[in-house]
């Protein structure tokens, strides 16, 4: 047999047995094939905490601004299109042209 090119598992894959390992205990317990104690119960709980990370909610706040576009219905050669919506496009006070 050939051997291993790693012959370790990387402690992402331990973490993952041993978290497979303690649900799979617990899992026992709670059909009742194995008795636990609370504390054993309670340790298996914060180690699970440790390996798997809680769905915890989070709180966002973002700003979102849009800038306003028209998209016409026809294709509008340019000056069809300031004659429909120019009065629309208008600045609004306190903003300056530029011009390119």
């Amino acid at each position: 047999m050939a051997a291993r090119k790693k012959p370790f598992l990387a402690q992402s894959t331990r973490d993952k047995i041993k978290a497979s390992m303690i649900v799979n205990r617990l899992q026992d317990h709670i059909v009742g094939t194995v008795e636990l104690s609370t504390s054993q119960v309670r340790a298996a709980e914060v180690l699970l905490r440790k390996v798997c990370p809680d769905l915890q909610a989070v709180e966002m706040k973002a700003e979102v601004t849009q800038s306003p576009a028209v998209i016409a219905d026809q294709p509008m050669d340019a000056s069809a299109w300031e004659q429909q919506y120019a009065a629309s496009m208008e600045p609004t006070a306190g903003a300056t042209e530029s011009t390119h």
